[in-house]
């Protein structure tokens, strides 16, 4: 979930991670199990403070509507659906991860993901390490402790900036070991920071992570940031406009997306930094409407055809074992 410090006031958290959680928060009120997102603390967490900063949207009251009302509204529609597929995809590699032996898990950019609280009663022994920029991570910590009456044992909280800080020091603070196997998680981040920074946190996973640690992540393709802030293209299908006038609303607000991973060369790109693909998901695809967004009755999550242009992946990835020759 994005949150980097940017276009933060100050005791607030960022705009776009209070939508992450409406969104994924109306997901959960699907009344099919098979398509419902598994968050279902996040409306927890979004309370009145939360929804007045979005005072003056669409997304302040969406809660208070009828669920069947609210998916009815375009942007609502739209990010319920991208966020029911992340969700649910990375939930299932994380819960992969740890019953196959992962101990610890790092959520990097966690903003208000609540994967920590969700799974402690499943996997009581695994540790979480929550990292985040130190005003929004202040918030969560605030609120995590208005919800649960204390900050929970099975979490470690440390703050980054990502175009600052090393992460090898962030996480060496928080007493994340090398030698075990885990999994990460960097959900809504990687398309805010500079292509540097994505690679160079990248190489870190892969360099200092136990071999057999895995990570889920999700990025936007390169050719529609290529597109953000150019004339509208008439020839560019539905979905991409709806992105791209997204794009510029959150650009508006301060926190734009600028680097992206280029199309049909995901492998090759994970590759050179270290990282081997295990599963890769376009968020368009027929595959992903029929792992996540197809109900008991054959019908959809979302307003819009099984395909449709993609507009970027989600993706889980491994650091390989390493033979010594």
């Amino acid at each position: 979930m994005q949150s980097l410090g940017i276009a933060i006031e100050p005791g607030l958290p960022s705009k776009s991670a209070i939508q992450v959680m409406v969104a994924r928060a109306l997901g959960s009120h699907d009344p099919d199990p098979v398509v419902r997102n598994p968050d279902w603390l996040a409306e927890r967490f979004v309370g009145p403070a939360e929804r007045a900063v979005l005072a003056g949207t669409v997304w302040e009251t969406a809660l208070e509507l009828d669920w069947r009302d609210a998916v009815k509204i375009p942007d609502l529609d739209r990010q319920v659906r991208v966020h029911l597929v992340r969700t649910s995809f990375t939930d299932e590699k994380l819960v992969k991860a740890l019953d196959a032996g992962a101990t610890q898990v790092v959520i990097l950019g966690a903003g208000f993901d609540t994967r920590a609280y969700r799974f402690r009663s499943m996997f009581p022994h695994v540790r979480f390490i929550e990292v985040d920029c130190e005003p929004t991570q202040k918030y969560k910590k605030k609120r995590v402790a208005e919800i649960f009456g204390t900050l929970p044992g099975n979490v470690t909280y440390v703050t980054i900036d990502f175009n600052k800080d090393k992460l090898d020091d962030v996480l060496a603070e928080a007493g994340y070991r090398t030698s075990d196997i885990g999994f990460f998680v960097w959900e809504g981040v990687a398309y805010y920071l500079p292509e540097s920074v994505v690679l160079e946190t990248l190489r870190y996973v892969a360099k200092n992570a136990a071999p057999g640690t895995t990570i889920g992540m999700d990025f936007i393709y390169q050719f529609l940031i290529d597109k953000i802030g150019l004339e509208p293209n008439s020839a560019d299908p539905p979905v991409v406009r709806g992105v791209l006038d997204m794009a510029e609303r959150l650009a508006d607000m301060g926190e734009p997306w600028v680097s992206g991973i280029p199309e049909n060369r995901e492998s090759e790109y994970l590759a050179n930094v270290g990282l081997e693909v295990v599963d890769l998901l376009p968020q368009g695809s027929a595959e992903a409407t029929r792992r996540y967004r197809t109900r008991r009755d054959g019908s959809l999550v979302g307003s819009e055809a099984a395909a449709f242009r993609s507009v970027g992946c989600f993706v889980e990835a491994a650091v390989p074992v390493r033979v010594n020759l």
